[in-house]
């Protein structure tokens, strides 16, 4: 593929005609390739730029459609180096998509740069070139193609586990046991996979950046290993980013509870419970009886296991998973919109490396389920086209937009059906039998080429218009015992014409009467980013296919030196669409709700104070396993009550009911509808692990960050409503007369309600 003008083609420079040579030696160290060398030159003739390593992803393994650190180590010789990086992936359309990096050497210097690519493909095929500075003309890097095929993604809604340190088995937990379904991985591939892919990160296997660590759903940490204590410091900033975003990670304290105490998951107060000493213990129980173990950890007579001794925290919401006598093994708990477990226990030595109940103990622990969803239930709308994802939902209804009519495709079809049958046999038959002369095709053909696409023309003009138009899903969350803010908008964006786009945001205050007045932020480096947003499905036009077709080589990129906080000249063609995924985390001074709330582990009641200047929208409160339904807006300033006896349904019932009528979401008939069917779609993503398994007729592959399942099983409320004004801006580049259609929702993490007196 070309690399576009907009990168300043491939103009010859004559000052650099006798030009930077690169030797490529690339030494592919995680892709696990051997043989290839390095041409050992004499000091004079070292080169201007080596490439001396080069890895891609965690240990060989990447998520599609998930941020993936690239690491790529250059030498230069010397005279030392200025110039540019790039590495260019394709997108879900497979676009490609270019993310650059100033490069600045010294002489003789060598240097390892981190970068992150979104790759749309599970056949992951990355470009990599070299600008150097004063030149437009980049050279590319030749990266052989059995290194590439050594790759391997996580594709669909696979869960993707990354282990510093020893974990024994890990691994058998992502293995079905005997009699038990094999779970449906979402792929577009024929064999079945494991919906549980494990990886063993290596010592300096962690991004230095929390988007780094986009693909992972689960870090889980030896603290007993010290290698592994020591990467965990490395990339202190980007696990604690990544966590109070709304990562997972397991931590295994074991022995080394003065490691643990005094590493920054206890001064930055990630875990839900600090270890302070060590204790024997000989029964296991409770730990048994919750893994569904019947082999006892010690056998009975032998001598007693040393485990860290567990002190709760007191500031936050946590819950005991095993009520041990001697004290808690498993403790849960949020750290902000993130939950991180921590574990008594030594997970690599004896005699948890043999007990048989560590698969059953994993599960427990990481608390994921297994993504499976019953593919004999899926509606009929949804099998014939291959849709079983909740991101192609999201998609369908996001097509829908005001005074633009879709062609369904049958019609399209039988139209081209009828067009080639005018310019072939019916041209034919109409010279011969009509006009008896068939050279004058000559004038017919041409004739009906321009009728045709004339008539084609002005249709499409007549039902799809001249508009600019945007339809767009805000979704802002709010913990209101940290006063963290993040925000997720997916948005399509519809064009007239041919043409070039950048696009960024802007989040909007939730507590300012009028946001939009707010002027646009300059772009900061992983407060906010603009991405592609595809769907997760294996069939025509999903990202999980890797026999795709390009329809577009015109490359784009994100924001300079490594930020995607924005893209720039993406395009979109005449008539159609793009759609785009933002997130954005920031924070709010003073609370939206004053929750009075009182109660037990069944039940609520208390009132609500809208604090905030937007009005709530049909808001419901989810706690546990019910919903208190609302049956009325919250303006600002005023109070609802919440009461026990009133207007209260089973979590499990509600979402199912929404889960069964997906079907006619996907063949929605007016945007109208599809505006109207947005909230139902927000609540399956908000509780989507919280739908039991027969209930799920489709897989969430993509959107699994939005799910707030894990918060709610720790005991906290959840307010969710739709607001009056949008919680995020699209800053889209040109946009003149742009109309947008926007529902924004607001979900609130309220504290834990104070227990009600027996």
């Amino acid at each position: 593929m070309m690399h576009s003008s907009g990168q300043g083609g491939w103009r010859r420079t004559a000052a650099l005609g006798i030009a930077v040579v690169c030797v490529l030696s690339v030494e592919l160290g995680s892709l696990g390739i051997g043989g290839a060398t390095r041409r050992v030159l004499a000091q004079s003739e070292l080169p201007p730029l080596e490439v001396v390593n080069l890895r891609v992803g965690f240990e060989e393994k990447f998520r599609v459609g998930a941020w993936t650190p690239v690491w790529i180590t250059l030498q230069a010789g010397n005279d030392g180096w200025r110039g540019t990086l790039t590495v260019i992936v394709p997108d879900d359309d497979e676009t490609p998509t270019a993310v650059d990096r100033n490069v600045l050497l010294e002489r003789r210097q060598q240097v390892t740069y981190q970068m992150y690519v979104r790759p749309g493909n599970p056949q992951f095929e990355p470009r990599f070139e070299l600008v150097p500075e004063g030149s437009r003309r980049p050279i590319r890097i030749p990266i052989p193609q059995e290194s590439l095929s050594k790759i391997e993604p996580v594709i669909g809604n696979q869960l993707f586990i990354g282990v510093l340190g020893a974990a024994s088995g890990i691994e058998e937990a992502g293995r079905p046991t005997a009699g038990e379904e094999v779970p449906q991985v979402n792929s577009g591939v024929s064999q079945p996979l494991p919906f549980w892919v494990t990886v063993r990160l290596r010592p300096d296997g962690l991004p230095a950046d929390a988007i780094g660590l986009d693909g992972l759903d689960t870090l889980v940490v030896n603290a007993e290993d010290a290698q592994a204590m020591a990467t965990l410091r490395g990339s202190a900033e980007a696990v604690k980013q990544w966590v109070r975003r709304g990562g997972r990670l397991v931590v295994a304290v074991g022995t080394n509870w003065t490691g643990v105490r005094d590493s920054f998951l206890v001064g930055e107060g990630l875990l839900p419970a600090q270890p302070n000493g060590t204790i024997t213990l000989s029964d296991f129980g409770a730990l048994e009886a919750l893994v569904g173990s019947r082999t006892p950890l010690v056998v009975q007579g032998r001598q007693g296991v040393p485990v860290a001794q567990l002190t709760l925290a007191r500031d936050r919401q946590v819950v005991v998973l095993d009520p041990t006598a001697a004290g808690p093994m498993i403790v849960r708990g949020a750290a902000g919109f993130g939950v991180v477990t921590v574990t008594a226990l030594s997970v690599g030595n004896e005699p948890f490396a043999s007990w048989s109940g560590r698969s059953g103990f994993w599960k427990t622990v990481l608390g994921l389920a297994p993504p499976r969803v019953d593919t004999q239930d899926l509606s009929q709308a949804f099998a014939s086209y291959n849709q079983t994802d909740l991101s192609t939902l999201a998609r369908s209804l996001l097509d829908q937009f005001p005074g633009v009519t879709l062609v369904p495709f049958g019609w399209v079809a039988f139209f081209v059906f009828v067009y080639v049958l005018l310019i072939g046999p019916g041209d034919y038959f109409f010279l011969k039998n009509v006009l008896k002369r068939l050279e004058l095709t000559w004038i017919t053909f041409p004739t009906i080429v321009l009728i045709v696409s004339v008539g084609a023309y002005l249709v499409a003009y007549q039902i799809k218009g001249t508009d600019l138009l945007i339809n767009q899903i805000d979704i802002a969350d709010v913990d209101q015992e940290t006063g963290m803010t993040r925000g997720f908008s997916l948005m399509n964006i519809f064009s007239p014409i041919n043409q070039d786009y950048n696009a960024g945001i802007t989040p909007l205050p939730l507590n300012e009467p009028d946001p939009t007045v707010i002027p646009p932020a300059p772009p900061t480096q992983g407060n906010s980013i603009v991405t592609w947003f595809g769907a997760a499905e294996g069939g025509y036009a999903g990202m999980n296919n890797p026999n795709r077709l390009a329809f577009s080589s015109r490359e784009y990129r994100y924001f300079a030196n490594g930020n995607p906080s924005r893209m720039e000249g993406f395009r979109i063609a005449m008539w159609s669409s793009r759609a785009l995924m933002a997130t954005w985390t920031g924070s709010i001074p003073t609370p939206l709700i004053q929750a009075d709330l009182r109660g037990d582990t069944q039940n609520l009641q208390g009132t609500l104070t809208n604090l905030s200047p937007r009005v709530f929208k049909d808001p419901k409160l989810f706690y546990r396993d019910k919903v208190y339904v609302i049956n009325q807006d919250i303006p600002p300033g005023g109070t609802v009550s919440i009461e026990p006896d009133r207007s209260i349904r089973l979590l499990q019932g509600a979402l199912g009911e929404i889960s069964a009528q997906f079907s006619r979401y996907y063949s929605v008939d007016s945007a109208d509808h599809a505006r109207r069917e947005r909230g139902p779609l927000v609540t399956n993503l908000t509780f989507y692990d919280s739908i039991e398994v027969r209930n799920r007729l489709l897989t969430n592959g993509s959107l699994r960050a939005l799910d707030l399942s894990a918060h709610l099983k720790l005991g906290r409320p959840i307010l969710l409503a739709e607001i009056d004004t949008p919680s995020t801006r699209l800053d889209l580049e040109p946009s003149p007369g742009a109309k947008f259609f926007e529902s924004s929702f607001v979900r609130i993490l309220l504290p834990a309600p104070v227990a009600t007196p027996p």
